[in-house]
């Protein structure tokens, strides 16, 4: 009889811990540099938009987002004289992701 008992404290206790719904894994962070196509060199002053939330690059050309919703996410960065970046992330923890963009060419 004890030991059914102690069963199914056990079992109940389980139950209430798994709720199915994980508060950490609902969201995540990203951070990355903005990178000169084909070099390290970091580029200040780039608009990176990740959802409704915009961050400008300084001089070391990071970026830093925290609590974005887990799951597939639009990442995109724009600055004046680069090509347009747009990719899709899967947020899930913390990610570090670098973006590289390639410089247009100015017309002669």
């Amino acid at each position: 009889m004890r030991l059914k008992f102690l069963l199914t404290a056990l079992v109940l206790i389980g139950l209430g811990c798994s709720n199915g719904v994980d508060e950490d894994n609902r969201f995540g962070s990203v951070s990355g540099r903005v990178l000169l196509e084909d070099s390290e060199f970091t580029i200040p002053k780039v608009e990176v938009s990740l959802r409704e939330y915009t961050y400008k690059t300084v001089t070391n050309g990071k970026f830093n987002f925290s609590r974005i919703p887990a799951g597939a996410q639009e990442i995109t960065a724009f600055k004046e004289g680069y090509s347009l970046y747009i990719d899709t992330l899967v947020v899930s923890g913390t990610i570090s992701h670098d973006i590289r963009l390639r410089r247009i060419d100015s017309p002669h």
